[in-house]
């Protein structure tokens, strides 16, 4: 994967091709305004979430997020 101002306007283009790819660009777009300013620790436990969800750990990775969630830890 080849990481660059090109590829990323490639991809973004790439998912408002369709309905759902545009509902994720959208929620891309709000977790990137939320998360500019995560610290280290924050931007580990992001990109744990992220690749674990689209790795083998999608279940897991979904249910941690909606149980913190639930829990009232995150708002």
């Amino acid at each position: 994967m080849n990481l660059n101002a090109e590829s990323m306007y490639a991809a973004a283009e790439h998912l408002s091709q369709s309905e759902r790819g545009r509902d994720s660009l959208a929620g891309l777009n709000q977790f990137f305004e939320r998360g500019y300013s995560l610290d280290a620790g924050n931007i580990e436990a992001c990109t744990t979430l992220v690749q674990g969800f689209f790795g083998a750990w999608t279940g897991s990775a979904r249910d941690a997020v909606a149980e913190h969630l639930e829990a009232g830890h995150a708002k």
